[in-house]
């Protein structure tokens, strides 16, 4: 797993997400430093949502 800057990740996630309707796989985020640990605490925060097997939505107002 490449080393995240935290800001940039966050930055490109959004960016990722916003170019696909908002909705960005779990192999798309672990490119840019977020597995699933990640993934589960920001599903858990109410930043993004699980809508199926590795399938991910940005909420609006997330941090990601």
């Amino acid at each position: 797993m490449p080393k995240r800057r935290t800001r940039d990740a966050i930055q490109q996630l959004h960016t990722l997400a916003r170019e696909r309707g908002g909705y960005f796989t779990a192999k798309q985020a672990a490119k840019l430093g977020y597995d699933d640990p990640h993934l589960t605490y920001h599903a858990k925060a109410g930043n993004i949502e699980r809508v199926g097997h590795g399938l991910y939505r940005l909420l609006a107002g997330g941090r990601g």
